[in-house]
């Protein structure tokens, strides 16, 4: 995946270089989503402090990007690369994929009424899992 040490920003090499894109090899990939996952991504609250909306802005600015996980036993940042649906469908196409299917996952309402901390992932998309056949044997078969 993009930013993925040994994957040269392209879904289809890593599928390839482990020969699971043999023609008709299927291959899943879960990403985080391009359009909510921005170089400028902060929710706006209320003055209780309640997620009103998500701002996103920059979505064409592509190239990397930080993550900072705040609120663990310790903060941490993770390095990432972001990318908009063009150039994934790109991507996937030049390494001879098609698409077989495309999911927005999000939590159920029994899983929300459990944990209202996923309330926000119910209303705007997090990950986008992309499932991909190979249309083309691997190069040098």
């Amino acid at each position: 995946m993009p930013g993925a040490p040994g994957h040269a920003g392209r879904p289809g090499r890593a599928a390839r270089r482990r020969g699971g894109a043999a023609a008709g090899g299927r291959f899943v990939a879960s990403i985080a989503h391009p359009c909510t996952d921005t170089p400028f991504r902060r929710w706006e609250r209320d003055e209780a402090g309640r997620k009103r909306w998500l701002c996103t802005d920059r979505y064409f600015e592509r190239g990397p990007l930080e993550y900072a996980w705040k609120g663990w036993a310790y903060d941490f940042a993770t390095p990432a690369q972001h990318a908009t649906l063009e150039d994934w469908f790109g991507w996937i196409h030049g390494a001879g994929f098609r698409l077989r299917g495309l999911r927005e996952p999000r939590p159920t309402e029994e899983a929300v009424r459990a944990r209202p901390d996923l309330e926000d992932a119910a209303r705007v998309p997090y990950f986008l899992i992309f499932d991909l056949v190979s249309e083309r044997p691997p190069p040098g078969t």
